[in-house]
């Protein structure tokens, strides 16, 4: 890999005038999947996937129990900065998106600038439940939470989709190269 590694550096240096990082950041493709929902994610995006499942397992959303509960199956949370700005459109279009990718729904709550919470899954939830969900994915004033349940790899490529939408839509992919050896 070193040599390749040089290669590539080398070209992108005569060819786009990029000095790349030496080496290579390496990530597994099990750790490329639950992070980022893509064995080539764009590491430019700061926006990672946060597995839930153990937080929801005995919600009384089904959607989200049956998947949490079951072999094979995930529940994944994509926090984006700034996305309680999203009307109920836009918001509709993320689910079209995620449609696309495999995904029977997509679930949110947003939180506005004052803190409060609007989620139609919050229901099945306790207050104290709910919160704790919110914070381990580190939602805060202004954000929204998506949220996607089901098997894992369809979990993934839809979240993942979701993921590179969000980093497009809201101005979050960063300038520059982020090469990635995606190894196993």
């Amino acid at each position: 890999q070193d040599l390749t590694e040089d290669m590539i550096r080398c070209v992108f240096r005569e060819v786009v005038g990029a000095e790349l990082e030496a080496p290579f950041p390496r990530m597994t493709w099990a750790e490329a999947m639950r992070r980022y929902g893509s064995d080539k994610p764009d590491l430019r995006i700061a926006l990672e996937l946060v597995d839930v499942a153990e937080l929801v397992r005995d919600s009384g959303f089904k959607v989200f129990s049956d998947a949490a509960g079951g072999e094979g199956g995930r529940v994944a949370a994509l926090r984006i900065p700034g996305g309680a700005s999203l009307s109920r459109k836009h918001i509709d279009d993320y689910a079209a998106h995620a449609a696309k990718f495999g995904a029977k729904g997509l679930a949110y709550a947003k939180i506005d600038e004052a803190g409060a919470v609007n989620s139609p899954v919050a229901k099945f939830f306790n207050d104290a439940a709910f919160a704790a969900l919110l914070k381990h994915v580190g939602a805060g004033n202004g954000d929204i939470v998506f949220f996607g349940a089901g098997a894992y790899n369809k979990v993934s490529d839809f979240m993942g989709a979701v993921r590179l939408k969000a980093g497009k839509d809201f101005g979050l992919v960063a300038d520059g190269w982020a090469p990635l050896w995606v190894t196993d």
